[in-house]
């Protein structure tokens, strides 16, 4: 909690120094997207087509968005220093061949930098439909930047039957560290940045993330500013049903939304309750409270009961949690800048009732 704190203040010396006449934050943030595959023939639900991907950057074009490497981004963020109110990063998780045939030429076309995050096991196989070692050599020739994303893409949060959290921690870590020794002996990088398998982290996960000296992404929704969480930065994933370039506009101009949750976030339920509460408390900013709106995933609108404080609510899902991850996602408009919306999202993992989020 204290943390917590700490980032509340930090926030309101922030948005007194950087923050434009009319409150609204512009240059202390950015909006980073996370894309799987970029074909026809692959899984709907993490994927676009080539042609989605095109129109997502002619529309980032036409728009007028600066498109950053990552690092640059992060650093800026993490010193404090001025970003314009149009940055955005992109990046792609997994290392599937499309991003080499189909996303590469587009974005090198245009001089674009983009982040990949490798999950070292299956290039070291050879599995299809992922990148080569080779092709991943000829990525980093063209100026793209590697990430970590393990070495096994395992779900980090699961526990081998029988391990002690401390064992659970060592393995979580040597996978980690062992995906850093492959990618330095094959592509003689040492990278900075983490992507969380699945998006899936606790604050246990985290800690061991940044004790490895990287800086965390995860696959939850929001805008990054310079009050984040640097070890489970969010990213708004694009695919599927979020593929749409009304959706794509939306996210491209939103800001972070600073909310102290209790429990601090992600949750990792216990026990039976599916439906938990969670007490949020907003930092100031150029937004009316009264509009915030929170969904839970699969479920649309979530119970919200504001508390006498009116920076002060509390929420929790209609129904129970299915198996597995959900995530709470708030927005509030902002107040003058039509179509800006701030947003926050909250990570949920719900045990099945043998007490394991998975099989295997």
């Amino acid at each position: 909690m204290a943390r917590a704190f700490y980032l509340f203040v930090l926030y309101a010396w922030a948005c007194t120094a950087a923050c434009a006449e009319d409150g609204s934050q512009s240059s202390d943030h950015g909006v980073i997207l996370v894309y799987h595959h970029v074909s026809e023939k692959t899984p709907a639900s993490t994927s676009v087509s080539p042609a989605q991907f095109a129109a997502h950057l002619d529309y980032i074009e036409g728009h007028g968005y600066v498109v950053w490497p990552l690092s640059q981004l992060v650093d800026q963020l993490r010193n404090a220093k001025p970003i314009p109110d149009n940055v955005i990063a992109l990046t792609f998780d997994d290392a599937y061949q499309s991003i080499a045939s189909a996303a590469h030429p587009m974005l090198q076309r245009r001089g674009w930098p983009y982040t990949v995050f490798v999950n070292t096991a299956s290039v070291d196989a050879g599995h299809n439909p992922f990148l080569s070692w080779d092709q991943l050599r000829e990525l980093v020739r063209d100026g793209v930047t590697i990430g970590n994303h393990s070495h096994k893409h395992a779900h980090l949060l699961a526990r081998v039957p029988g391990a002690s959290f401390e064992q659970h921690g060592i393995r979580v870590m040597a996978d980690i560290q062992h995906a850093q020794q492959r990618l330095h002996a094959e592509l003689g990088l040492t990278p900075t940045l983490f992507a969380y398998p699945y998006g899936e982290y606790d604050a246990t996960v985290s800690e061991l993330v940044t004790d490895a000296g990287l800086t965390g992404f995860g696959q939850h929704s929001g805008a990054v500013g310079i009050n984040s969480d640097f070890s489970s930065l969010p990213r708004f994933p694009m695919g599927g049903a979020y593929a749409g370039l009304d959706l794509l506009a939306t996210r491209l101009q939103t800001q972070p939304l600073y909310v102290q949750a209790d429990p601090p976030g992600p949750l990792v339920l216990t026990g039976t309750d599916r439906s938990p509460w969670v007490a949020l408390e907003l930092a100031r900013g150029p937004y009316d409270v009264a509009r915030l709106a929170c969904y839970a995933s699969g479920q649309g609108a979530m119970t919200l009961v504001r508390e006498a404080d009116p920076k002060k609510v509390r929420i929790a899902p209609q129904m129970p949690l299915a198996v597995g991850r959900s995530k709470f996602n708030c927005t509030v408009p902002h107040e003058t800048r039509e179509g800006v919306f701030f947003w926050w999202s909250y990570l949920v993992m719900t045990p099945g009732a043998d007490g394991r989020w998975y099989e295997g």
